[in-house]
């Protein structure tokens, strides 16, 4: 996978309530624009993490989708 293929982006994570209302944007969007399958996370507390979770299950993904 070329990352130059891929469109990341963030969203407000989706919780209730609680300690963390009001943080950053946690959850993250990523796109492989030649297959358009779209991968979001929005798991942990970690903006980082939660990207290089959605990226690793991007790349699962196109491959099980090239072994079709």
């Amino acid at each position: 996978m070329d990352i130059k293929d891929v469109i990341i982006t963030s969203y407000p994570n989706r919780s209730s309530g609680g300690q963390y209302v009001g943080s950053a944007s946690l959850g993250v969007s990523v796109e492989h624009m030649p297959t358009r399958i779209k991968i979001s996370y929005d798991g942990g507390r970690s903006q980082i993490r939660n990207r290089n979770i959605a990226l690793a299950l991007l790349e699962a993904a196109i491959a099980k989708f090239e072994s079709l």
